[in-house]
């Protein structure tokens, strides 16, 4: 049994915030351990690793790179982030049996979020701990205990855009991007339109852990066809009203300059904001005879059908960040599916997340403990 524990409030912290707790130290197990002391250190540290592979050319599928996810590790840190450290208890201090020890450490207000990516030539992380490490005279080993720490970079802007979304609805700007095609069910024949527009609201940056409201318009419109042949359930393209044939993603964006790869993009779990139950769909359909120019016009029309989607969608995410060594981006990433071999229509818009909390006031760095 490890004769030490951390004692401190385990939440999420934002750069910049201080971490207070207690070290508590059974001094008779050090002793009877033969631990010569025992030191605290808060350490961060952003890791670029290469895949790992025996040939001789290019990584395989099979030679994914593995994130480093401790700072306790013989893998040489790409950036050290952070590292202040305190020695907590030595032999020949007159102390009792159990013994509890006050910590305080303040985080950098710059600090990147911590992360993890996953790419086919190369993984990156940034990682956040506290490491005790009880330092055994002789051949013992060392007994090592690390707690992670979650952080993000506050914003301002995120928080306040986090408090007005939570308030109510939306009452700001909005801002559209649209996307269309003309589409046919096979190799010939005239072809149909389809049409979509995404509208989310107005704004630089979008908070993490916040209901972002979006209405997502498709409209249709048919080849022309005789109104006699016209059944408008049937017709040929006919808006999306399924769950799977809306999917809606974040795209995750990563860059590591060391490993000098390529954007590498990967497509996060879908939202679930079309499921049935998450959305409220308004659906229109309406004939539209064309305007005669002949007597081969004559009842002839096109259907033209729209589907209005409303919800709201909630990033979970890392914020984003960009460093020389590593950059990690975000957009968001719409797929419409129609029936038809290359008929579907994407819509794709970048977006910066942020963290839904302020930074804290600044706060002074705790006295630094005398050296040994």
């Amino acid at each position: 049994m490890v004769p030490f524990s951390l004692d401190f409030d385990r939440r999420q912290r934002l750069a910049g915030e201080r971490i207070d707790g207690h070290v508590e130290l059974d001094v008779l197990g050090l002793t009877k351990a033969k631990v010569e002391d025992v030191r605290l250190e808060l350490k961060g540290a952003l890791y670029v690793v290469p895949a790992r592979t025996n040939s001789t050319t290019s990584p395989t599928v099979g030679d994914t790179a593995r994130p480093v996810q401790s700072v306790n590790t013989k893998v040489k840190p790409t950036v050290d982030l952070l590292s202040e450290g305190m020695t907590v208890w030595h032999q020949g201090l007159g102390q009792p049996d159990v013994l509890r020890v006050p910590f305080s450490f303040v985080l950098p207000r710059d600090l990147p979020p911590s992360c993890e990516v996953v790419c086919s030539h190369w993984a990156g992380s940034v990682v956040y701990a506290l490491l005790i490490t009880a330092r055994r005279s002789g051949m013992h080993k060392n007994e090592v205990l690390e707690e992670h720490i979650a952080v993000v970079p506050g914003s301002r802007k995120g928080a306040a855009l986090h408090a007005t979304l939570s308030a109510g609805p939306w009452e700001g700007e909005w801002k559209t991007v649209r996307a269309e095609k003309d589409i046919r069910r096979g190799l010939w024949g005239e072809y149909s339109h389809v049409a979509a527009a995404l509208t989310l609201p107005a704004v630089s940056v979008f908070p993490t852990d916040t209901d972002i409201p979006f209405a997502l318009r498709i409209t249709t419109t048919s080849r022309a066809m005789d109104e006699a042949d016209a059944h408008a359930a049937h017709v040929f393209p006919a808006p999306p009203s399924r769950f799977p044939d809306l999917d809606f993603r974040l795209e995750r964006s990563a860059r590591c300059a060391k490993e000098r790869a390529a954007l590498s993009c990967d497509l996060l779990d879908r939202f679930d904001c079309f499921r049935p139950g998450n959305s409220t769909v308004a659906e229109r359909k309406e004939w539209r005879p064309l305007s005669q120019s002949g007597p081969e016009d004559a009842g002839k029309g096109r259907w033209r059908q729209e589907a209005t989607f409303t919800s709201a969608f909630r990033l979970e995410c890392a914020p984003s960040f960009h460093l020389e060594e590593m950059e990690l981006a975000y957009g968001l990433h719409l797929k419409i599916a129609f029936p038809g071999i290359g008929n579907n229509i994407v819509l794709e818009y970048p977006i910066e997340v942020v963290a839904p909390r302020a930074l804290p006031p600044r706060t002074e760095s705790p006295p630094v403990p005398p050296k040994d």
